[in-house]
């Protein structure tokens, strides 16, 4: 009974350093459980054939979660969607089943009340941040990656440098927000409210924009190259400059030089 519960133990800690993505960790964690298995196994009732098979055989199931929680991505079928943001199998459920033991993954946020609160350089990937408040907020240099940020209120917040590869913003409020230097590849940005935000040298490559408001949004330095669902009409209210990399056939128009403009106030 006592090598099962450590050997259980085991299991859901090599669980959880795997669907964090600590790589190197999880591997040491599997070499560890076969390891103790090996060593279970009765030296002298079991052939050679059956002592190396058994690792082998538990070797088999291990490989399939690390690849479902690791390297298995979702094809969408649709194309109309971005692709990856909808993550499906293993990677979902073992999340899942750990926080139905009381061993939660990855932060559960949904409408918690966090403006002004100071999340920069935190490590929230996965997060469920749906419905919060992040007004004020900072977020600069965090890891979001994949996180789920729908519906956030999140006006004047910072997220400069902020890695948010896969993140999900639908119909987010972002209004006057500081997202200049993000990472935000395949991020889906549909019906967002990007008013006034600042996304200068931002990477926006294959992020969705459908739908999103971009009224006075500075995209000065920023690649654009392969977003979807981007209209003419939305690039009409924003403006960027020469360095700005748009998909081919749009254009946008030279922001003002706000710093002249200061100078040249009586």
């Amino acid at each position: 009974m006592l090598f099962i519960a450590a050997f259980s133990a085991l299991v859901v800690v090599w669980l959880v350093t795997l669907v964090r993505h600590d790589r190197l960790l999880s591997l040491f964690q599997v070499l560890l459980l076969l390891s103790v298995a090996w060593r279970a196994l009765p030296r002298q009732r079991m052939g050679g054939i059956i002592r190396v098979g058994f690792p082998a055989f538990l070797a088999l199931p291990l490989a399939v979660l690390s690849y479902g929680a690791i390297w298995g991505e979702t094809r969408c079928e649709e194309a109309s969607k971005v692709r990856c943001l909808y993550t499906e199998g293993l990677r979902v459920r073992v999340p899942e089943i750990l926080a139905g033991i009381g061993v939660p993954v990855f932060a559960d946020l949904r409408g918690v009340d966090l403006q002004t609160a100071d999340l920069s350089d935190r490590d929230l990937r996965y997060a469920d941040l749906r419905g919060a408040d992040l007004k004020f907020a900072d977020l600069s240099e965090s890891n979001l990656r994949r996180a789920l940020i729908d519906g956030v209120v999140a006006s004047n917040s910072n997220w400069r440098g902020a890695y948010l590869d896969g993140a999900s913003f639908l119909d987010a409020d972002l209004n006057g927000a500081v997202l200049n230097r993000i990472h935000a590849y395949r991020v889906d940005f549909r019906g967002a409210n990007l008013t006034n935000a600042d996304l200068r040298n931002a990477s926006l490559s294959h992020s969705f924009l459908a739908q999103s408001k971009l009224n006075r949004a500075r995209f000065n330095g920023t690649y654009m190259r392969f977003v979807e669902g981007l209209v003419d009409a939305q690039l009409a209210e924003a403006c960027g400059d020469r360095e700005t990399l748009l998909p081919p056939g749009f254009s946008i128009r030279l922001c003002p030089d706000l710093s002249a403009s200061r100078r040249h106030r009586p």
